[in-house]
């Protein structure tokens, strides 16, 4: 298993609208449901706004192999979604041990 790792801040008005981008039936989830590779996404909310969003696939070859196949979507849904995160952090590429 591989998990990607991505840290947000996010302001208390707009944790809804980010819960629903973020979340089990968002468009994110939505996206990289297209590829067998993918298995899920859990979202973790913490104190003051912080949230970790974790992605779970196969393997981090299939996940670079989706990201380049549909680079473009992703780029689109990253560009509308940037308004409900103050701030977004890559924490970081992990494989199971």
């Amino acid at each position: 298993m591989f998990v990607v790792v991505w840290r947000y801040r996010v302001a208390a008005v707009k944790r809804d609208a980010f819960e629903a981008i973020y979340g089990p039936d968002g468009p994110w989830t939505e996206l990289f449901s297209e590829s067998p590779d993918y298995a899920d996404t859990e979202l973790l909310r913490g104190e003051g706004g912080v949230y970790l969003a974790i992605d779970r696939w196969t393997s981090a070859a299939a996940y670079d192999a989706f990201l380049t196949l549909h680079r473009a979507e992703y780029t689109r849904i990253d560009e509308e979604c940037a308004v409900v995160a103050e701030e977004e952090t890559l924490i970081g590429r992990f494989e199971e041990a």
